[in-house]
């Protein structure tokens, strides 16, 4: 949906996080979000660079699943969470600056909040809070910094005065279709195991897809006189 010559820079700004968040992941992330806790805020660093964390299962977080699996399963959680940020500030923020700003904000956001909701001890799951796959820790911490980040860096240079075109609507619709499906794994993979609740989560996430797509489809198909791909792909964003 970006402009032709931002293309790459958007597309690099999530391709990189794998390797960022991948390594911090592995060297303090993981453990300052799963780690032993330390009076409910965060784990400690008892696992800094993965140190015992091998490939017997933990039963505190994974039952029978290796504890490296576990791991490396929830640094996708933690790859994707600042990546939904980065469409509030595409096409008007320096990469440097976005390094720097990514590193901080899973560090000091993205890892605590993990700890508070599904770490052992952690606060919020002392109180009981339920997050199944992510609607606290990824999404409700992801559109907040989001807002923020678009209210302080402001509007496109441009914006309502010049044409900005999306560069290529059909890349748009292979990403929403490698969305639809990624989620199966997200969704299904956080009952971490083939039984029931991993089936009902798994049918309810394509069940839910679908419908949505039917629906704003029929929707547009009603407002405009006619649906299109860009109108299934953004529920709420009809075109003018």
């Amino acid at each position: 949906m970006v402009r032709q010559k931002n293309v790459l820079a958007t597309i690099m700004h999530s391709f990189f996080l794998v390797g960022l968040i991948g390594v911090q992941w592995m060297i303090w992330g993981y453990s300052v979000a799963f780690g032993p806790d330390r009076g409910g805020m965060f784990g400690g660093l008892d696992w800094l660079g993965l140190k015992g964390v091998g490939l017997l299962p933990n039963p505190t977080y994974a039952g029978t699943i290796p504890h490296q699996a576990f791991m490396v399963y929830q640094a996708m959680f933690a790859i994707i969470t600042p990546a939904l940020i980065s469409g509030a500030f595409a096409e008007r923020i320096r990469f440097r600056s976005y390094i720097i700003f990514t590193l901080l904000w899973v560090t000091v956001v993205y890892d605590p909040v993990c700890h508070w909701v599904w770490g052992q001890g952690g606060w919020l799951r002392q109180q009981g809070v339920l997050d199944f796959a992510g609607g606290i820790v990824v999404h409700i911490t992801s559109g907040v910094a989001a807002l923020a980040c678009a209210v302080f860096m402001g509007r496109r240079h441009g914006y309502g005065k010049e044409e900005i075109m999306p560069h290529n609507v059909t890349m748009t619709v292979l990403g929403a279709g490698l969305l639809w499906f990624g989620w199966f794994g997200f969704n299904a993979g956080s009952a971490l195991g083939a039984g029931s609740l991993a089936t009902s989560a798994f049918v309810v996430t394509n069940a839910s897809a679908a419908a949505a797509t039917l629906a704003w489809a029929f929707i547009e198909w009603a407002h405009r006189g006619k649906p299109t791909a860009l109108g299934a792909l953004r529920p709420g964003q009809l075109p003018d």
